[in-house]
């Protein structure tokens, strides 16, 4: 009995030499031994502890690589394994705690990973050699493990990549910090494993996952909680990508993450990046920035795919838009392209995947604001459109149905701005109905771009612009409403780029008593066609108005009173006379009217006289006032009574022979006194000289005729219309026309 106790106790007592005393040094020494064989970089370790009595082993103080700077390493590591393992016939470990682990991952220039570099490269099986084969497939029991906990304390790991350098040197970096994991209950081959992480992200991010997975399907479900992420560490990605600095911005997301063989990955959840800022480099302006974007309600479904977001929440968007010298827009040149870089290899149709559809139910925006800024020309032009909110609801990747825009905001502050209708994103030229209403926008603000398509500056106005553009199928029917109030040009603008317009007349003819003009410009196109395009026909058509108007003004007047323009530029007299008939009188008031709905407008007349319709008449004329005024000579010598008035003359018609022969020899008629009496008139009215003067004064009475009446009767106000130079011709019709043309003030 006593030998069975002290072999009992020597075996315990060896037992105890084995655990305490040479397995550790042992260990120790086969790890160093060993580690050269499989590893390139050294391996320290501090010490090795086993406890034979509670089955616990710890290693202290390890290393991999440099000693000061390691690439791996961790304070402690201890596993305590269970009695009931012998028994039970497979691995049973109580826990596993790592405390302080350390990984330094660095992806060098090269793309190589340096925690690869650690390992030796295996050497290669030779031919016929055995191949492990999987005990699932063999038919063999799997060995069992069981772990009931396993935690990771205060863990650090960094990751560097010196691929992805930014503009400062820095390259990318990503350090989670004060990493602690948590596993409960796993087992192999088949167990459902609790998960719970913790971990800081950086200086100021958290990420919180807690879950579980079913082994072996692979089946996971989780919470995944990321709070106050910095962005501004992936900078040198976007020095890399873009000509954006990333000033500011912090992503927050709450997840609920499933996956499984039959559903696949499922997610729902939503996501924020709050107070982001963005700024091109080169000019060290603002680009892009929000207060928040939150992602409401998202909802993924990997087996459907589909991808959700119930509402869109964007508030305080600030975005900066901007045409350089060269006629390029910012937004579209912050892309960096990198010479001689080749392109994706496309994907095989059989590999192909089906795209997701993404569905957003609603984009919500809250006091936004646009500044826009035109430096392709001088001295330029900017606006700013503030107070942007609305919402865009209904928006889909299936093409199947049409988004809803309603979105409102102010150019300057004061002038409202709406933007209204529907249209399908991925096919807009299919079905598309979009309203655009700006209203009191100072036109003031638009001098550079009039300056440099008009060649005027704009003193004063203000303008309202509806704006629809209807597609179906390709085909545009568009409506451009524009009423510009007030409208006064400024002074002359050289520019290279205006065509040579009369502006002011056609504004002049277009302007309403009340200073307005209302014009309602239709247009049609097919989207389809390379040669339609649609801002190019809305100033080709403009232009075509001006021009248009300009050419035949009384056109445009005669229609507002449903007037004859023919007839309303000229005045048609009788060859002679000054008198305005009644159809001209009739003329007149209906140009008139015209007059008084555009202010803007003066009239210039021209009063004409034709040499051979109004001459002869003039002559015959002139004939019987000095055959009066010689009658009043010989009636006063005798001492008769006369008239008070040329007019009121009568002369006999047996003293006309004598009165035509003494205005013969006044004319110097050779032989006036054997010339008969029937001939003698034809005879002295043939002896009158042209008298270019009396046809101005006939022209210019005939000019003030018209003024007259249309001040007197027609109610134009007389400093509106001018006396023009007169006009003799010689048309020998049996009117004779006084011209008239229009103005600007």
């Amino acid at each position: 009995m006593r030998r069975i106790v002290r072999f009992l106790l020597g075996g315990f007592v060896a037992y105890l030499l084995l655990g305490f005393v040479i397995l550790p040094p042992v260990v120790h020494g086969v790890a160093a031994w060993v580690a050269p064989r499989f590893l390139s970089a050294p391996l320290e370790i501090a010490a090795v502890y086993f406890n034979p009595l509670t089955l616990k082993a710890s290693i202290r103080g390890l290393t991999l690589g440099d000693p000061l700077n390691p690439v791996v390493g961790f304070e402690k590591l201890d596993v305590n394994l269970a009695w009931d393992s012998v028994r039970r016939g497979h691995l049973h470990v109580q826990s596993v705690t790592l405390e302080a682990p350390r990984v330094d991952a660095l992806l060098d220039k090269d793309g190589q990973l340096n925690l690869m570099g650690l390992l030796k490269p295996m050497p290669e099986q030779p031919n016929g050699a055995d191949v492990e084969t999987d005990s699932a497939t063999d038919g063999t029991t799997p060995f069992a493990v069981t772990i009931d906990e396993i935690r990771v304390e205060d863990g650090l790991f960094g990751f560097t990549d010196d691929q992805m350098t930014g503009r400062d040197g820095k390259p990318l970096s990503v350090i989670l910090s004060g990493f602690n994991l948590g596993i409960s209950s796993l087992g192999l081959p088949t167990s459902t494993t609790d998960l719970r992480l913790n971990t800081s992200i950086g200086k100021q991010g958290r990420l919180g996952i807690q879950g579980s997975i079913r082994l072996p399907q692979g089946d996971v479900t989780a919470t995944v909680d990321v709070a106050s992420v910095d962005l501004t560490t992936l900078q040198p990605l976007l020095d890399q990508l873009t000509w954006l600095h990333l000033d500011q911005g912090i992503l927050s997301t709450r997840l609920a993450v499933a996956r499984n063989s039959e559903t696949g990955l499922t997610a729902t959840g939503q996501l924020g990046i709050e107070s982001l800022r963005l700024d091109d480099v080169r000019t060290d302006k603002p680009v892009v920035s929000w207060n928040a974007l939150n992602l409401v309600g998202m909802n993924f479904s990997e087996k459907d795919g589909h991808f959700s977001i119930k509402e869109l929440l964007l508030s305080g968007p600030d975005i900066r838009v901007a045409i350089d010298r060269n006629m390029q827009v910012n937004l579209a040149q912050f892309m960096i392209e990198n010479e001689g870089q080749a392109s994706a290899a496309p994907a095989d149709e059989d590999e192909a995947s089906q795209p997701i559809i993404v569905d957003i139910g609603k984009i919500r925006i809250a006091d936004g604001r646009m500044d826009f800024s035109d430096h392709s020309f001088q001295p330029g032009f900017a606006t700013e459109v503030v107070n942007l909110q609305g919402d865009i609801t209904g928006i889909s990747t299936s093409g199947k149905s049409d988004a809803a825009v309603a979105i409102r905001g102010q150019v300057d502050r004061y002038a409202p701005v709406r933007i209204s209708g529907h249209l399908n994103p991925l096919q807009p030229e299919a079905n598309t109905d979009i309203g655009l209403s700006f209203h009191n926008v100072e036109l003031t603000t638009l001098t550079p771009y009039s300056g440099r398509f008009a060649g005027y500056a704009i003193r004063k106005g203000r303008m309202n612009l509806d704006l629809n553009y209807r597609i179906q199928k390709g085909q545009l029917q568009a409506s451009n409403k524009l009423v510009l109030d007030q409208l006064q040009l400024g002074n002359t603008v050289d520019s290279d780029e205006a065509p040579d317009l009369p502006l002011r007349l056609a504004i002049a003819l277009l302007k309403d008593r009340n200073g307005k003009i209302d014009i309602d410009m239709p247009i049609q196109g097919d989207l389809d066609n390379p040669e339609f395009a649609y801002w190019g026909a809305v100033g080709k058509a403009l232009m075509n108005m001006v021009v248009n108007i300009a050419a035949a003004p009384f056109n445009a007047l005669a229609s507002l009173v449903g007037g004859d323009a023919e007839q309303m530029e000229k005045v048609a007299f009788l060859p002679g006379d000054t008198l305005l008939s009644q159809d001209q009188q009739k003329i007149l008031n209906t140009l008139g009217s015209a007059l008084n709905e555009r202010p803007g407008l003066m009239l210039e007349v021209s009063g004409g006289a034709d040499r051979l319709a109004d001459w002869p008449l003039l002559q015959s004329q002139q004939l019987e006032a000095t055959l009066k005024r010689l009658w009043q000579v010989r009636q006063t010598v005798s001492g008769e009574t006369t008239a008070d008035t040329l007019e009121q003359v009568l002369v006999p018609a047996d003293e006309r022979p004598a009165l035509l022969r003494d205005y013969g020899r006044q004319l110097k008629i050779a032989d006036i006194d054997n010339v008969p009496d029937d001939e003698l008139q034809a005879t002295v009215l043939a002896a009158i000289p042209y008298d270019e003067m009396a046809m101005y004064q006939l022209a210019q009475q005939r000019a003030r005729s018209i003024k007259d009446f249309l001040v007197d009767q027609a109610e134009v106000p007389a400093e509106r219309v001018y006396l023009m130079s007169s006009v003799i011709g010689e048309q020998a019709g049996d009117r004779v026309d006084s011209p008239m043309s229009l103005g600007a003030l």
